[in-house]
């Protein structure tokens, strides 16, 4: 028999001697396990060394079933902390004390934990580090994971995650996620197979938080989990109706669930709508960005109630409002409006409080700093500038590139030249660490900068030539139109991609090729390799593509003014090629033979390029696509057909086919939607004919929808009325007064325009005047020099007489 002179020694003998560390996780569910701390202490005359490790409290295994499992009950049996509880608990009272994840780690040791305390351990860690700027969160991370009491507690999960209640497991899997565990590691795929095995006992709110937590996860076998998680929740959907927790479900499924699941969510939220309140018509917004749905009719109930209530939300709720809608792709003029308003008139509340900003990440910045930029209040400057200062306080201490590059959509075009060559240069500096991905990143957060740094330009022009096979059709268009926004040329570049697309022409659609010509047109370079193998697949085989993409090509052949081997391109009419080369015979030719196969589309463009064509062999064409045209109209019941048509018979078409074109569409009159009307009037000038029912039909309508047409449009409108020489007082009018309603929406320079439209219309646009006028006054330097004179012609030909001030 062993003597052993202390109880040190007796419990070493027994640790080593016990089976515990001999078993698997499937016999130590058998057996609840609970970390015990004893301080040994001994009567006997001791070392220093004995001294130092009689102070310290050691951690050891005990099989007491009995003592475990009251201690996990306890623990386990809720997740909200009682005042009293938390009184009488040090471990909780030391947990409310800390101050940093490292604090919550170097004492651990002093207290008696149980496994389901483990949980708000990480809790508590992870609440310190979210708050935390990107770079020092990652830190903080690898800190955290070194320290040998967090791998004693992860170790400790592994063997006792058995014995957690099945609110605790999701709730301590999704906090060792957070504190960037690896998804590969034993303590997460343990938690991974028991979340698994009870399933079907989770009730709704812990599905949710699994499935959030599964969604941030990349373990490949995390995707069956997902799955069935998805088909649970499924289920629940029609026994819901609570908002709150409708919402917190579109966070679990996320954008990658099916559509089904998607609208069946959204429908059984919109049947609820009379019960919303202020929080469940943010949370709507929040829950369709996170399932990346725009569901109409649900936003537009919640925007028109957040938009009569915002000063029931915060600052960053309206801030998470307005991220939602350009993740959905939602606009809503009324709900801007009422923000941007709100914005600007409480600015002075919360622009000083540089807590809020020091709280957002850069997504969100940018977003913000958008938002102000199109705000034309002045109270917005401070703010802007206030982001600005953030952004340029953010970065010296970011050594990632992908942030640096977020950084640059974050600043924009008009942020202070400093600050992007600051950018560029500290991006530059960690060019030896780029990726493929940040060659292309970097060249869009150039160009969204308007920066033209050519040593990083040339450092990523080089690497991209050599590895073009990395990149999509879509980036290298992208590329290319970098380029020409920061006026950066390359060669070398330039080439490669030429030849590259030429080499694998057979790859990319044809339309993708056309595409790639138009911005090596913008540059002035002249893609030898690829006019080449264009212009040879275009001869052998011309019926491979539609009519209007032969007329793009031959455009681009002509402004390269190449010559194809014996083709010679010579510079006349429109396109500068010769109407005799073989190119345009041959496409000539085609055409005529599949005439009768043209949709309205390609007839109007054949029509279009007939009639500036002086060959004498177009003539017969011209007149076989009007017959075409005349014989196809009458039984076309479709307004966006007869509009094209419109289009393609175009001013020179007899007067019979207009009228007859004109007289059809207004007998649909009943069936046109708010795009038709748009084209109406358009479509009338095209063929310069005023019908004056056809046109007081649709100005009506348009009069009452002007917030459903952009400035383009009802600009277009206008000239579209001086051209068929026709006048509406009511139209007129009601464009006047929105524009001056919505002043602050439109660009200065846009306002001189429509001013030059009333004019020739001999129409005086006095609510729009009196708007312009004012701002004139204001803040005279904020107009061109040409567009102020604009205006003040606009004003001296309406002789317009504002209030007080009397213009002479």
């Amino acid at each position: 028999m062993n003597m052993h002179k202390s109880g040190l020694g007796m419990l070493r003998c027994a640790l080593r001697s016990t089976l515990l560390w001999k078993c698997d996780i499937s016999t130590m569910k058998l057996v609840p396990l609970c970390y015990k701390v004893k301080s040994l202490a001994s009567t006997q005359p001791r070392s220093d060394k004995s001294k130092a490790l009689a102070s310290k409290s050691i951690r050891y295994y005990c099989h007491s079933a009995s003592d475990a499992a009251k201690e996990s009950t306890a623990a386990t049996a809720t997740t909200e902390v009682p005042q009293n509880e938390a009184e009488n608990n040090p471990l909780l009272v030391y947990l409310a004390q800390c101050k940093s994840p490292m604090e919550v780690l170097d004492e651990l040791n002093r207290y008696p934990i149980s496994v389901n305390e483990i949980a708000k351990i990480f809790y508590k860690m992870w609440q310190f580090t979210k708050e935390m700027p990107f770079e020092q969160r990652q830190r903080e991370f690898k800190l955290i994971n070194e320290h040998p009491e967090f791998s004693a507690l992860c170790e400790r999960l592994t063997i006792e995650a058995g014995a957690l209640e099945n609110k605790f497991l999701v709730r301590t899997l999704r906090v060792t996620v957070n504190l960037a565990v690896s998804h590969d590691s034993r303590v997460v795929q343990t938690l991974l197979r028991i979340a698994q095995e009870h399933l079907n006992q989770f009730d709704l709110d812990s599905l949710c938080i699994l499935s959030r937590t599964l969604h941030e996860m990349k373990s490949s076998n995390a995707q069956p989990l997902r799955e069935a998680i998805r088909l649970l929740l499924l289920d629940h959907i029609p026994e819901t109706s609570n908002v709150k927790t409708l919402t917190i479900l579109m966070k679990a499924v996320g954008k990658d669930s099916p559509l089904e699941l998607k609208k069946q969510l959204a429908s059984k939220v919109f049947s609820l709508s009379s019960e919303f309140t202020s929080a469940d018509h943010f949370y709507v917004f929040s829950g369709l960005a996170n399932i990346d749905l725009n569901h109409t009719p649900l936003l537009d109930t919640c925007s028109k109630k957040l938009a009569e209530n915002l000063h029931d939300y915060s600052f960053t709720q309206l801030l998470t409002v307005l991220r939602c809608c350009h993740e959905g792709k939602y606009r809503n003029h009324t709900l801007f409006s009422s923000i941007s308003k709100h914005m600007a008139d409480t600015i002075d509340t919360w622009r000083d409080q540089q807590e809020h900003l020091n709280q957002f990440d850069l997504k969100s910045l940018r977003i913000l700093y958008g938002t102000l930029h199109e705000m034309k209040s002045s109270n917005a400057q401070p703010l802007r500038e206030a982001i600005r200062l953030l952004l340029l306080d953010r970065f010296p201490e970011t050594s990632n590139v992908a942030t640096l590059t977020t950084l640059m959509y974050a600043v924009g075009e008009d942020s202070p030249l400093e600050l992007k060559k600051q950018l560029a240069s500290k991006v530059f500096s960690l060019s030896s660490e780029f990726t493929s991905a940040d060659h292309f990143h970097i060249f869009t957060g150039l160009a969204n900068i308007g920066l033209n740094h050519t040593p990083l330009l040339d450092t990523c022009s080089k690497k991209l030539a050599e590895n073009l096979h990395d990149y999509s059709f879509t980036k290298l268009l992208k590329v290319l139109k970098c380029c020409h926004e920061v006026k950066y040329r390359n060669y070398t570049l330039f080439s490669s991609i030429s030849k590259h697309m030429a080499d694998t022409i057979d790859t990319w659609r044809d339309q993708q090729v056309l595409k790639i010509l138009q911005p090596f047109e913008k540059l002035n370079f002249r893609p030898v390799e690829l006019l080449d193998v264009l212009a040879e697949k275009i001869i052998q085989d011309p019926e491979n593509l539609p009519i209007n993409d032969l007329l793009i090509a031959l455009r681009l052949f002509s402004m390269a003014n190449h010559d194809l081997k014996d083709i010679k391109t010579e510079c006349t009419v429109n396109l500068a090629v010769s109407h005799d080369s073989r190119v345009v015979q041959t496409l000539l030719r085609v055409a005529q033979e599949h005439l009768n196969q043209f949709d309205l589309k390609s007839l109007r463009i054949l029509y279009g390029t007939l009639h500036e064509m002086k060959s004498s062999n177009a003539q017969p064409l011209r007149e076989a696509i009007r017959l075409l045209l005349l014989d196809r109209f009458p039984e076309t019941s479709n307004v966006p057909t007869l509009t094209t048509l419109m289009h393609a018979v175009g001013e020179d078409s007899p007067l019979e086919l207009k009228k007859q074109l004109a007289s059809k569409v207004f007998s649909l009159s009943s069936e046109f939607t708010s795009a038709d009307h748009f084209y109406i009037f358009s479509g009338l000038a095209n063929i310069g004919l005023k019908h004056t029912p056809l046109l007081d039909t649709c100005s009506k309508k348009l009069a009452e929808n002007l917030h459903d047409y952009s400035f383009t449009q009802l600009l277009t409108v206008l000239k579209c009325c001086h051209e068929v020489k026709y006048r509406n007082h009511t139209l007129f009018s009601s464009i006047s007064k929105h524009m001056a309603d919505t002043i602050d929406t439109w660009r200065d320079q846009q306002v001189p325009e429509i001013l030059q439209a009333f004019e020739e219309l001999n129409f005086r646009p006095v609510e729009l005047l009196d708007v312009l006028a004012e701002r004139i006054i204001q803040d005279p330097e904020n107009l061109p020099i040409n567009k102020l004179l604009i205006a003040l012609r606009g004003f001296s030909m309406a002789n317009h007489d504002l209030k007080d001030i009397k213009t002479e």
